[in-house]
């Protein structure tokens, strides 16, 4: 049998740690990535990630988010936030990384200038004309991870 990789060893080590934190979440591991999906907005707030130091043989990122309204198959097309999400989940890792923290939690409730991520979602759809209004619509989200190695 081979021996993990350092990859192979992050993803499944993050993949317990979703499982334990929101046992509703799907995680598979796919072609070099960490797919979870079926995260409802309250798991969302619960998941954390292992933070990235300067002794890690792997580098762990947030890929893609993908947002869904309540059962819809097909993702919303919302300018700005996937680039939002993505910076926000960077942001948390740096000040985890700075104050020492093994983990982090990048979409709990103070991300957003102190709004769910669920509210700052309703509001871009509210003012943004090509997609629908999100407003008291449930959302499911859908997260990628990668990884990189130095």
């Amino acid at each position: 049998m081979n021996d993990l990789k350092h990859r192979d060893w992050l993803f499944f080590s993050q993949q317990k740690v979703i499982q334990k934190m929101a046992p509703s979440v799907t995680t598979s591991i796919m072609g070099g990535k960490l797919v979870m999906s079926n995260i409802s907005e309250d798991d969302l707030l619960l998941l954390e990630f292992f933070t990235n130091t300067d002794q890690n043989n792997n580098y762990l990122y947030l890929e893609s988010v993908n947002v869904n309204l309540a059962d819809s198959v097909s993702s919303l097309l919302i300018s700005g936030l996937q680039d939002t999400m993505l910076d926000v989940f960077r942001l948390s890792d740096l000040n985890s990384y700075l104050s020492g923290l093994k983990v982090h939690t990048p979409f709990n409730n103070t991300a957003f200038n102190g709004i769910s991520v669920g509210d700052f979602i309703d509001n871009l759809t509210a003012a943004l004309p090509t997609v629908p209004d999100s407003k008291g619509i449930s959302k499911n989200f859908t997260l990628t991870l990668s990884s990189s190695n130095f």
